[in-house]
């Protein structure tokens, strides 16, 4: 037997304890980090009640208490997925009531960090779902919610829609080219395009701003 060969064996045998060691702390951090993550940025873990007002297909009109969810640090950040597909209310009688899409035209939140909340039910990419009204002139302008792939936080995306037209969902990569192809006879958004003075957020100033020039 080689005893000199002992050394580079149990050296051998460290290093390879170390890495492995390694390793699984690494793991662990990572899990770890991953975990912190999703609750550092999980927007809605909480839920409130909200005054409300909802005007059903039948043209009836309730006052009620709305039940949605919020943003963990903020309690009147209104997580608009909540009621996306259906809402959940407590009426004057103290009865809860869950409504479709199908069963109600539009409802109100009021109170919240952005002021009262319009939704309205609409079809959007053939989905029934409740979309936030934000800007009511000639063209009429939504935010339309998706939950994000990793932590389920919203994402939001502009829809526009005018007269005789269905709704237009805007891409952050290719808004300003989907103007122009929806809008083909309006010059307004071909030298937006060409320019690009605004930014994807800046969707509702600029659509004010067209509105101006054509009043």
């Amino acid at each position: 037997m080689n005893y000199k060969s002992f050394p580079i064996l149990i050296n051998s045998q460290i290093q390879s304890s170390l890495i492995h060691k390694i390793l699984i702390y690494q793991m662990k951090y990572s899990v770890l980090l991953f975990l912190l993550a999703t609750f550092a940025f999980q927007p809605s873990l909480d839920a409130k009640l909200f005054d409300s007002q909802i005007v059903t297909t039948t043209g009836d009109t309730i006052n009620c208490k709305i039940n949605v969810r919020v943003n963990l640090f903020r309690s009147d950040l209104v997580d608009p997925l909540s009621c996306k597909k259906r809402i959940k209310i407590v009426n004057q009688a103290g009865k809860k009531v869950k409504y479709t899409t199908s069963e109600v035209k539009s409802f109100t939140i009021y109170g919240t960090s952005k002021g009262d909340m319009l939704f309205e039910s609409q079809v959007v990419e053939n989905e029934p779902c409740f979309v936030h009204f934000i800007y009511d002139g000639q063209i009429k302008v939504y935010h339309y919610v998706v939950p994000h792939g990793y932590d389920g936080s919203p994402i939001y995306y502009y829809l526009v829609k005018s007269e005789q037209r269905d709704f237009l969902k805007l891409r952050p990569a290719k808004w300003r080219r989907q103007l122009v192809e929806y809008f083909p006879g309006v010059g307004f958004f071909k030298v937006e395009k060409e320019a690009q003075n605004f930014k994807y957020e800046e969707l509702l100033d600029l659509i004010k701003m067209y509105e101006r020039t054509v009043s």
